[in-house]
């Protein structure tokens, strides 16, 4: 048993075409709802998205198109959730297989100049249907980490994602976008449910240009099918079901337990937040620059004269923070690494003794914090952490460093709130393949506004995987990698701090000030440790 699914990609209009666009998009609903059970199209899809008052008005009442996009989903018994824009609302609007409303949701983050003629809507807007719970997200909502994990754990079992996904760049046949690239699978698979896209193609307005890529991504990240971003194109997909006709979503063993109690930054007002005092301090660009190298380790084993060689050739390179991947075993005497730094030098050695991986940082002076895993998997030994150990970041002459190890990385939760504890880079030990770290890594840079360094080693691999270790910048780009699967490598480059503490993605759009913590409480429940 299935549930066909299918997400129409339209080519975007401006305001003025908007009565002659939807002649032709209600063709594509009709067609589509055919021969499908869900049918989803794209964040305001009518009259347009770009909708300054001097834009041309439009004749036909977004009351009508509704009443018509009601009447395909009666006459053809099929879901359609459909996006439109209505004075201050953007909206997503689910009709069911009766054409009755069932669901309606504006979009809660707002995207650049959304503010402009937009008011922010609800985060979370979820429904029952016989395929199991919906949510509903509108574009940019899939941001937040927050949002999708709040549906997640209400229950949802397929996000519907209605988009208008922008891009830039020269060739219309190559655009893409942060979304597209990671950040969706990213969300399906940390919250182990199906994520569906409707997103537009082509220019509006000649100043907004679309990715296209509408797609389907399967609980565990993986793309399914995706749409080319030039093209007017309904993507179709069979979803199975259980034999209880419900989405058959990933087994909750596959994804790490949540530890609410660790989260607690996730729900503090915003103006108590470390970070909201660390964005104010005055820095020096020059001096909040660390030139930061990272090593990879594609081998199950190291002499620790080895692991001591190599950090004497990383020192000739000059850097001001050194981080070495996992060492396979116990690094006791840590004496001989405090030697070879000089005063304004760092390194996280990372090791793992019998109680789990252990990331220590470490001066010439000794030590000075210890860090350990705060996530485990259903079937691993519970990890021991103490209440504050993801509000706890490092203090370097060059900013803030926040740890995270293995499972750490893929629970949201972690990297939101070491950003919200002040880091301007979370490092993350672990042991996963090149592709799936990649996504992984690139989103928790993105959606916070921070640098990840993703330290690779076959020490916390389980399954022989081959990697790399590599530096991602707060817009999600790859700015150094070492090279993937060779035994012992490292690279660096200079990453400017001053840019994470810049947290406006676009304007209009804030990382931290666009977050609305009294609603995430429920990301604090105890009882929803597990999704």
């Amino acid at each position: 048993m299935t549930l066909k699914l299918a997400c129409i990609q339209v080519k975007a209009n401006d305001r003025r075409d908007a009565d002659s666009a939807w002649r032709s998009l209600r063709q594509f609903i009709r067609d589509a709802a055919a021969e499908h059970d869900f049918v989803i199209v794209p964040e305001a899809a009518y009259p347009a998205y770009f909708l300054p008052a001097f834009e041309s008005a439009v004749s036909l009442p977004v009351s009508d198109v509704l009443r018509e996009v009601a009447e395909i989903a009666r006459e053809s018994k099929t879901y359609i959730a459909f996006g439109y824009a209505d004075g201050k609302h953007n909206a997503a609007i689910l009709f069911d297989r009766s054409g009755t409303k069932i669901a309606e949701k504006d979009k809660s983050y707002l995207w650049h100049f959304d503010h402009r003629w937009f008011n922010p809507g609800t985060e979370v807007s979820i429904v029952g249907t016989e395929f199991g719970t919906v949510a509903l997200v509108v574009c940019a909502d899939a941001r937040l980490p927050e949002l999708v994990r709040a549906a997640a754990l209400e229950g949802a079992k397929i996000i519907i994602d209605l988009a208008n996904l922008t891009a830039s760049g020269p060739y219309a046949n190559t655009l893409t976008n942060a979304q597209c690239e990671y950040m969706l699978s990213t969300r399906a698979r940390e919250n182990g449910v199906w994520l569906a896209v409707a997103d537009k193609w082509d220019v509006e307005a000649d100043t907004v240009t679309y990715a296209g890529r509408s797609a389907v991504y399967s609980p565990d990240g993986t793309l399914i099918v995706q749409a080319p971003s030039n093209e007017t194109k309904v993507i179709s997909v069979d979803i199975p079901v259980g034999e209880d006709g419900e989405i058959t979503t990933a087994d909750p063993a596959h994804r790490p337990v949540r530890q609410p109690r660790l989260y607690q930054l996730l729900g503090a007002d915003t103006q108590d937040l470390p970070i909201y005092r660390i964005l104010s301090e005055a820095i020096t660009p020059e001096f909040a620059a660390p030139y930061v190298t990272v090593s990879a380790l594609n081998q199950s084993t190291l002499k620790s004269d080895a692991h001591l060689q190599h950090v004497r050739r990383l020192i000739e390179h000059e850097p001001h923070l050194i981080l070495m991947p996992a060492f396979p075993g116990e690094l006791r005497d840590v004496l001989p690494y405090q030697e070879l730094l000089d005063r304004e030098q760092w390194m996280l050695l990372t090791d793992i003794p019998r109680e789990g991986a252990r990331s220590r940082f470490v001066t010439q002076e000794g030590i000075m914090d210890t860090y350990y895993t705060t996530h485990h998997f259903p079937d691993e030994r519970p990890t021991v952490a103490s209440d504050d150990a993801l509000s706890k970041v490092f203090r370097c002459s060059f900013g803030y460093i926040g740890v995270m190890h293995e499972a750490d990385g893929l629970v949201p939760e972690a990297a939101r709130s070491l950003m919200l504890a002040g880091a301007d880079m979370v490092v993350w030990q672990h042991g996963m393949g090149h592709s799936d770290a990649l996504s992984i890594a690139r989103t928790r840079a993105a959606e916070n506004r921070i640098y990840v360094a993703s330290v690779f080693s076959s020490a916390l691999s389980t399954e022989g995987n081959a990697g790399a270790s590599f530096l991602v910048d707060p817009n999600g780009a790859v700015v150094a990698s070492t090279l993937v699967g060779r035994p012992l490598h490292a690279t660096g480059a200079y990453c400017s701090f001053a840019v994470s503490r810049s947290k406006s993605i676009v304007p209009g759009t804030h990382v931290l000030f666009d977050r609305k913590p009294k609603n995430y409480g429920r990301l604090l429940k105890h009882e929803l440790a597990s999704i």
